[in-house]
């Protein structure tokens, strides 16, 4: 399933570039809000027929709450990874996908996503749910999750009153709210109560069951898994601290799209991190004994901007490709499609504004120096391949205009 947008103008300026400035990070997140609402509502339409009475209810209600949201609250609700993934395994049910979890289990997922939500969407007092095992459909803001004891997706039922009772099986939770509107729990019986690991307030720390699409390169290339320790709070705190000193003005930027991390450990020194575009927000990070603060820095950056391009990408292509791998960048010795380049380039520019402005202010100074030069010419490559070759949409000879500008380079 695929929405585009016409979005005037083009919110190019975020998506290009970390750092542009609150106006433009403004405009790009109201832009990829909007694009996920519509996507909600093109789930609801597309599976109302497919779904049994309550929970095309269900899906009813929640759409319309969300529709009616002030577009900056709206905006929040779709920036949290739960709901976003969840919005990404709907769309794989539509398409047809036949390793897509169940229609209706995924339906009815919905509900316990929004649960600290639920007294707000409609005056209904009970909603049917299931409550997954994995942290991915977790309570959005909530800071702890209920597993059932079988370690199994659980048929739920939420009653809301002034608190909110989570009955199963054999099982019973009381939740409430707090002056704030965040979800507590009062007691669990029968289910599992597991606190959520955060390395910031804003970034939740994932699992290997939670996010299994980021792990298909180290699958590819055999590598086995090794979730990283509990230093990875330590070391990603550093490199956003390198990052607070060496380009604060991208900031904002990781804030808004950094919200959860799944980090490795891999052998012989090779660096798999990744993003998905189905699962937006979340990142997987290479973790690696002894690295300094700047590589994971630079990792950050690098991801983080894939996650940018591929919400713009929702908004509306960025080029014509046929997915055929035939051409060369720098950064892989096989050949990609040409979206890949795009992919690549883009990333990369990120990566060399980050150590222009840490050169700038004289941090890391010699790494830098070294960095601007070799990436300024790898990116002088890929650009040259898609001057030459790209078919660039509108909004993609925008985004092709301002690379050049950031790499110097002139087509």
């Amino acid at each position: 399933m695929k929405v585009d947008l016409v979005v005037e103008p083009p919110p190019i300026a975020a998506a290009l570039c970390h750092g542009a400035g609150e106006p433009a990070l403004e405009h790009f997140r109201n832009a990829a809000g909007l694009e996920a609402l519509l996507r909600l509502n093109g789930v609801r339409r597309a599976t109302h027929a497919l779904v049994d009475p309550d929970a095309a209810a269900q899906l009813d209600a929640i759409t319309a709450w969300a529709v009616a949201l002030p577009a900056v609250e709206a905006r929040a609700v779709f920036e949290e990874p739960a709901l976003r993934g969840w919005l990404g395994d709907a769309e794989r049910v539509v398409d047809g996908d036949p390793d897509a979890a169940p229609l209706r289990d995924l339906a009815l997922r919905l509900p316990w996503i929004l649960a600290p939500r639920l007294r707000e969407i409609e005056a209904r007092r009970h909603w049917r749910a299931v409550m997954p095992p994995h942290a991915r459909a977790a309570p959005i803001g909530a800071d702890f999750r209920l597993r059932a004891p079988d370690g199994r997706d659980a048929a739920i039922e939420l009653a809301v009153d002034d608190e909110l009772v989570v009955t199963g099986s054999d099982a019973r939770a009381r939740l409430g709210w707090n002056p704030a509107g965040e979800l507590i729990l009062h007691e669990a019986l029968g289910f599992q109560p597991l606190a959520r690991r955060r390395v910031l307030p804003w970034i939740e720390v994932f699992t290997t069951e939670d996010y299994p699409e980021l792990l298909q390169s180290c699958r590819d290339a055999n590598i086995p898994l090794v979730p990283a320790g509990a230093e990875i709070e330590a070391r990603v705190r550093e490199a956003l601290g390198f990052l607070v000193e060496a380009w604060p003005d991208a900031l904002p930027d990781i804030v808004a799209m950094f919200r959860g991390v799944l980090a490795l450990e891999v052998p012989n020194n090779r660096i798999l991190s990744s993003s998905s575009p189905g699962t937006p927000l979340v990142i997987q990070l290479t973790v690696r004994p002894g690295e300094g603060k700047v590589l994971l820095a630079e990792s950050i950056v690098h991801e983080i901007a894939h996650v940018k391009l591929d919400l713009l990408w929702r908004i509306g292509p960025l080029l014509h490709d046929d997915g055929n791998p035939r051409w060369r960048h720098p950064w892989r010795p096989d050949p990609r499609p040409m979206r890949g380049v795009l992919l690549g380039a883009h990333a990369f520019a990120n990566v060399l504004c980050m150590y222009q402005e840490a050169l700038a202010r004289d941090i890391a100074a010699a790494t830098a120096l070294s960095e601007i030069d070799a990436r300024r010419r790898e990116l002088h490559e890929a650009l040259a391949v898609l001057a030459a070759h790209a078919q660039l949409t509108p909004n993609g000879a925008a985004l092709f205009a301002g690379l050049c500008t950031l790499a110097d380079y002139r087509p």
